[in-house]
């Protein structure tokens, strides 16, 4: 080495510092590229590897067969190239330290010794990152090239993880009691309404234990699973009957209710029109239905009990005057020669007013104006005020005699027939005269001794013969037919309220 360095008659070149590290930079980079040159090739030959395996075996040895000379010569060439490069590198490093050796000062074997620690760190540093550069392509994943749809209802993941995270379930076993629902059981029963129903049995809810397991989510009843039944009390069914009758549907009734004769009918023994008749029923009278049978009606009258055609019969729901009627034609059709004075007629005032308004013989309107007194008497002092009235209309022509025009006494009460008008009292008022004689008829002629009248008052009895219209006749009138002519003026008034 020494002979090489004095036949030189030049000067070794003296590169600076930058340029050496530029140099340095140039190896890495080429030794860099040359690594991924040779791991391309090595990909590239996997693809074809890959894709000769879907041809038959002989094509896939013949394959392999010249890929494995392709690979040894790519090998051999890498080799080739790495063995230049090595040379070229030595050689370099050969010449630039020879030239720096040459100056023999004491700078360029300190720049001399920079550069040997930084090529040692250089190269050291490129190999690391080679490695580095070569493991992450060796697992850097393949790029799948590809269209992709978007699921709308994508699942959310994290979602559902964090949900089952925070779910806690836990569960227990209880125990309960609880009604059981009763059943029902319907009837027809043709002695009801149609389409009415009764309930002829209560219903009663039953009672269970029930033993269950309760599951819970996070505090949350999500779920009842019964696991034993026992019965502690059965239900009672309901029982209803459905009624199917139409008559009594279209009358609005049900048997025990009342019904009343639209005209005169027969009331018969048997349901038969040539059975024996018992009796007849007058209209607007009311009946008791007991029963319906077909076409017939069961009914009561009283004491009578028989069938008459339904047909007959109409309720107070389909007319409702049936009732005023039936209570008017009572009052009349007891109306008799027989009947006592001695109690009430039975009519409103209202029926006063109707009896005695419009009477073509009351041509002063006098009866007119006091049919309020002849009903106030009859309350006061339990006297049929009608009879009052008649003996009145007997006595005074319908109030047009001189003693009821004079004196305003409608009876000629206190007349004797040696002189009449004289003898007979005068009142202030035809209600004075009115109330005088009803009360002197309650508490001489019609009541027994002690029959308590009003106010207090009893009866004396002093002409009393009974409680008849005939009875009163033999104290009070020497006309012997009196009781007749009163009666039928009395029958008369009672007619004007008949339906």
């Amino acid at each position: 080495m020494n002979n090489n360095l004095k036949n030189t008659d030049k000067k070794p070149e003296t590169k600076a510092l930058p340029e050496v590290f530029k140099e340095l930079e140039n190896i890495r980079k080429t030794q860099i590229k040359e690594q991924l040159e040779e791991k391309n090739t090595k990909k590239s030959t996997k693809r074809k590897n890959k894709k000769s395996n879907r041809n038959s075996k002989n094509l896939k040895t013949n394959s392999n067969i010249m890929q494995n000379s392709k690979e040894n010569k790519l090998k051999n060439a890498k080799k080739s190239k790495s063995v230049q490069n090595s040379t070229y590198n030595k050689q370099k490093t050969s010449i630039n330290f020879k030239e720096i050796i040459t100056e023999r000062d004491p700078l360029s074997i300190v720049m001399l010794s920079v550069v040997a620690l930084l090529g040692i760190t250089m190269f050291s540093s490129n190999y690391i990152f080679a490695k580095e550069e070569e493991s992450y392509l060796e697992n850097k994943p393949k790029e799948i090239i590809g269209t992709f749809e978007e699921n709308e209802n994508a699942i959310n993941l994290p979602e559902i993880l964090t949900e089952n995270i925070n779910t806690t379930e836990s569960k227990e076993m209880l125990t309960t009691q609880r009604q059981v629902e009763f059943q029902t059981e319907y009837t027809e029963n043709p002695k009801l309404p149609k389409d009415e129903q009764v309930i002829t049995q209560t219903g009663i809810l039953g009672l269970e234990e029930v033993s269950f397991i309760r599951t819970y989510t996070n505090s949350e009843i999500v779920n009842d699973t019964i696991i034993n039944v026992k019965t502690l009390e059965n239900p009672v069914t309901q029982k209803i009957d459905v009624g199917t009758n139409e008559y009594l549907a279209e009358q609005k009734i049900h048997i025990g209710d009342t019904l009343y004769a639209k005209e005169r009918t027969t009331l018969y023994k048997d349901m038969d029109e040539n059975s024996e008749p018992i009796g007849i029923i007058i209209q607007n009278y009311d009946v008791a239905l007991l029963d319906i049978i077909d076409n017939w009606c069961k009914v009561q009258i009283f004491d009578y009990i028989g069938y008459v055609n339904k047909d007959s019969f109409v309720s107070a729901s389909i007319d409702p005057n049936m009732v005023e009627n039936c209570r008017k034609q009572k009052i009349v059709t007891n109306v008799n020669e027989n009947m006592n004075m001695n109690q009430k007629s039975g009519l409103t005032l209202d029926d006063y007013k109707t009896i005695f308004s419009n009477n073509s013989k009351d041509v002063n309107k006098i009866f007119e104006q006091n049919a309020e007194v002849f009903y106030n008497m009859e309350q006061k002092y339990n006297i049929n005020g009608l009879f009052v009235a008649a003996i009145g209309i007997h006595e005074s022509a319908w109030g047009t005699s001189s003693i009821a025009q004079n004196k305003k006494n409608l009876f000629g009460y206190g007349a004797y027939d040696s002189d009449p008008y004289n003898m007979s009292y005068m009142f202030t008022e035809y209600a004075d005269g009115i109330e005088v004689v009803a009360k002197m008829l309650a508490k001489y002629y019609i009541n027994p001794a002690g029959t308590e009248i009003s106010e207090g008052e009893t009866a004396v009895a002093s002409y009393y013969n009974g409680s008849t219209i005939k009875a009163v006749n033999v104290r009070y009138a020497s006309d012997q037919e009196w009781n007749i002519k009163v009666f039928n003026i009395m029958k008369s008034l009672y007619d004007k309220i008949a339906p």
